[in-house]
């Protein structure tokens, strides 16, 4: 029974709060509060036990635990030494933690304390259970977290809590998860490349004769076009590497979405091509082309194509591979440049996994790499992050040691084209979390985002059963643990 009831209570806390009944939280709270009170009975017999064996030390911590939940405890207060000044109360500078004398009673103390705490655990364990739709997340996380500091080593707390024994502590189940991804992650984006279908040649379709340009491959799956004016096997490789980018997607993410019908990447080779195919193309119109004339590569409005003029081969592989990404992560979750943390913080990141490069991003260089009001800290980590070599997760840990993330009730409302440097930084750990500590909540997560529209807190508590605060912390953490 015990053990069901601990069950209960970590789906408690693990299950999205409903709205809340003032009678029910009301009657949490009263329950909460007696099983305190017998808790403080217990602890005070318990620190009288301590005293008669000598065990002033661990009497001590028996007090300091009373005044969690009675304050102004007068034994313990005096114990202690404490005393009111000005409303406030101050312990004696003089005070010295005493000593345990009768090392021998400390095996008797240890189970007498076990007894004394098992009670109260199991009362807070079944209350969070029972009234796991009508007490707030907070309020129930808040009371495993009082658990925890009146036994920090208890396995059955930590693992309500989200953690795992790993390496000789405890840390976050994300983390533990991480250490077993991050390895395999990079092998499954290989094997997925490798093993993908390579195309069939085809003849150009209407479109591409349309365009006049001197195609020298058109490949087609049924689901991808590839088609480039360039090396044959360029195009080649880029089929490759999409068809493999999109089974690297599903299996990480969504393995139960299709592939993306109809996509078409077309290569070109020259700035006469690009002119060329901006000109003929009929869904370019006058309007979209200062913009389309700016960029490096772009989807063409209005259809599932995206066109690659990049001075070189390698850019125009890691655009097209960006490009790929970002069309599953539309047309699967509903994500877009609107949704700028995720758009180029998973991007980016399943891009790197799958070509080793991050050359293509949607933010605004300007912001952060040629402003004249950024700052020379601000442009030298712009200029790190896309160095070849540039480890961004050392990176992320180095810079955000020193500086505060930014936050994502904040950032998460952002477009593409208002984040700057830092921003992007720590959307990539966000991304590297969701898909490495979390692959099993992220993908409702996304779709909440996304498709469902929800404001970011909401979508923590739905795919998370946490708060956005408790998120952001956690993602911190999980930083520090898995550099």
């Amino acid at each position: 029974m015990k053990d069901v009831l601990r069950m209960l209570a970590v789906l408690g806390l693990a299950s999205l709060a409903t709205p809340i009944s003032a009678q029910e939280d009301s009657a949490y709270r009263t329950a909460l509060v007696e099983a305190q009170r017998e808790l403080v009975v217990e602890l005070e017999g318990l620190a009288a036990w301590c005293k008669r064996q000598k065990l002033g030390r661990e009497a001590d911590v028996c007090y300091r635990q009373i005044l969690q939940f009675d304050e102004d405890h007068k034994l313990a207060r005096r114990t202690l030494r404490y005393s009111r000044r000005r409303g406030q109360w101050v312990q004696a500078a003089s005070y010295r933690r005493p000593r345990n004398f009768a090392k021998l009673a400390l095996v008797e103390h240890a189970e007498r304390r076990l007894a004394t705490l098992e009670p109260y655990k199991e009362t807070v364990f079944a209350l969070n259970a029972r009234h796991r739709s009508s007490v707030s997340l907070e309020q129930r996380e808040r009371s495993l977290l009082q658990l925890l500091e009146l036994s920090p080593e208890d396995p059955e707390v930590r693992r309500a809590l989200g953690e795992a024994w790993v390496d000789d502590k405890w840390m976050l189940v994300e983390s533990e998860s991480t250490f077993e991804r991050r390895e395999l992650i990079p092998e499954l984006a290989k094997r997925c490349v490798a093993t993908a279908p390579t195309g069939e040649p085809a003849e150009p379709n209407g479109l591409e004769k349309m365009l006049e340009l001197p195609w020298s491959l058109v490949l087609e799956t049924p689901y991808v076009r590839v088609a480039g004016t360039g090396d044959p096997e360029e195009v080649r490789h880029v089929m490759q590497v999409t068809q493999g980018a999109g089974e690297f997607f599903r299996t990480l993410l969504a393995n139960d979405t299709l592939p993306p019908v109809g996509f078409a990447v077309y290569l070109l080779s020259s700035d006469s091509e690009k002119r060329q195919f901006l000109d003929k193309h009929p869904r370019v119109k006058l309007a979209d082309r200062p913009f389309l004339e700016a960029v490096e590569s772009a989807g063409i409005p209005k259809t599932s194509q995206t066109a690659e003029w990049s001075a070189t081969e390698e850019l125009r592989l890691d655009r097209s591979t960006r490009q790929t990404i970002g069309k599953m992560l539309a047309d699967t979750y509903g994500i877009t440049t609107d949704h700028g943390w995720a758009w180029e913080g998973i991007g980016i990141y399943l891009t790197y996994q799958l070509i080793g490069s991050r050359r293509t991003y949607y933010l605004r260089p300007d912001r952060y790499g040629d402003d004249p009001n950024a700052t020379e800290e601000q442009r030298q980590l712009f200029r790190r992050l896309f160095h070849p070599e540039a480890d961004w997760m050392n990176e992320a840990h180095a810079f955000f040691a020193e500086h505060r993330s930014p936050k994502l009730a904040i950032l998460m409302g952002r477009k593409v084209d208002s984040m700057n440097a830092q921003d992007l930084l720590w959307s990539y750990v966000v991304g590297a979390y969701l898909i490495e500590g979390a692959p099993d909540r992220t993908p409702r997560f996304l779709r909440a985002i996304g498709a469902g529209r929800l404001p970011p807190h909401e979508a923590v508590r739905l795919a998370f059963d946490m708060e956005l605060p408790r998120f952001e912390d956690r993602v911190r953490r999980w930083l520090d643990e898995t550099r």
